[in-house]
């Protein structure tokens, strides 16, 4: 299927596409849904051609496991897993079609996200930064979109009003604070909030990486971390601060001002983006899961 500059191939058999919701079946008459495609994509399903079907990219990873898995055999038990619903259950599949032909109200959203993430794996054997600004940018725009697609998807409108009054309070109401406060919401068990990325960080310099990420970090109240070895730990709930502080002190770097920046003058800044970018996609990816697994279950 075509979408943009770019087309995709699923490497799943034809038996196996016929048991699944319509809405996930990628094929050559462009019907498949844009979420379908972040989903097949994403559940590592897919090979990312040219618009002259050129490979660009063998995407065999699922992203949707804690921490993420190679795929090397297809089943029905990925989309299980990561939907919440029964493939053997005709019902829940008549179900969930329907929920994803709703969905597509949403397509503009899916086809920008969709967009930035596949420029993500196409970049990111190249360019670490590059594949980092990728993911940034998908973070930037699904911020307040994807909490509206959950509210919208609840059945629950008055409890999901207090949610977003709820994630819309405090002081600080920008787009990104409004998505982390989203977060606690999403996930109300403590186990995802807590669980911990490690992330290693192969650089000669690493020494001089470490010297600024902590001191950057440890001026952040209540950011927990651990950056004692190669191996850099962080808490599920605290990737989006991650995620801010990179762009802020590197992207945005504040000169003149008593702000730590990473200046990146003694180590190659993509030493560390290249440790980091895949549990950044692998932390949205269970999000943008989480999500459409919530609005299935109002349908099945």
């Amino acid at each position: 299927m075509i979408s943009g500059m770019y087309s995709y191939k699923s490497r799943i058999g034809e038996r196996m596409l016929s048991n699944l919701p319509a809405d996930l079946i990628i094929d050559s008459t462009g019907s498949t849904s844009h979420c379908g495609l972040i989903i097949q994509l994403l559940l590592g399903k897919v090979d990312i051609c040219d618009s002259n079907e050129r490979l660009l990219y063998h995407q065999n990873v699922n992203y949707t496991k804690l921490p993420w898995e190679n795929v090397s055999r297809h089943s029905y038990q990925d989309f299980e897993d990561a939907l919440g619903f029964d493939c053997s259950n005709s019902v829940q599949m008549t179900k969930s079609q329907s929920f994803f032909r709703t969905d597509r109200r949403n397509t503009e959203i899916y086809k920008l996200f969709l967009y930035e993430i596949t420029n993500f794996f196409v970049a990111k054997n190249k360019s670490a930064t590059e594949a980092y600004l990728h993911l940034y940018r998908a973070l930037e725009f699904i911020s307040y979109s994807f909490p509206m697609i959950y509210a919208a998807n609840s059945r629950n409108y008055k409890g999901s009003y207090q949610h977003l009054k709820e994630c819309l309070s405090g002081e600080k109401t920008g787009e990104l604070r409004f998505f982390q406060r989203f977060l606690k919401v999403l996930f109300n068990n403590e186990t995802t909030l807590n669980y911990w990325f490690e992330m290693n960080i192969s650089s000669v310099e690493l020494q001089q990486i470490q010297r600024e990420f902590c001191s950057i970090f440890d001026q952040i109240n209540g950011f927990e971390y651990d950056f004692s070895t190669s191996v850099l730990k962080v808490r599920f709930r605290y990737m989006m601060t991650l995620f801010i502080e990179i762009r802020n002190r590197y992207f945005h770097m504040l000169s003149g001002q008593r702000t730590a920046n990473f200046e990146s003058i003694d180590y190659d800044i993509n030493d560390l983006l290249n440790g980091i970018n895949e549990s950044l996609l692998n932390w949205l990816t269970v999000i943008f899961f989480e999500i459409i697994k919530s609005g299935l279950s109002m349908h099945i």
